[in-house]
């Protein structure tokens, strides 16, 4: 999926108002941290899976990092 919104990246299609990258980088951060949580978890790395959690709820609940 991350690679898919590199279609901005094709010369037919140089259009800096796309933006998709920078539009879906904060839910992809969101779907790597879930899923190195389930890994940590599955690996027994609790610390590691506390840390992942804590982004997890901090990125969904933190009304001060939203824009807009």
């Amino acid at each position: 999926m991350r690679y898919a919104v590199t279609i901005e990246n094709l010369p037919f299609l140089k259009n800096d108002s796309l933006n998709l990258s920078s539009k879906t980088k904060k839910y992809f951060d969101l779907m790597q941290a879930t899923a190195d949580m389930t890994i940590d978890v599955n690996r027994r790395d609790y610390a590691s899976a506390v840390v992942n959690g804590s982004f997890v709820i901090s990125s969904i609940f933190d009304t001060t990092k939203r824009q807009g």
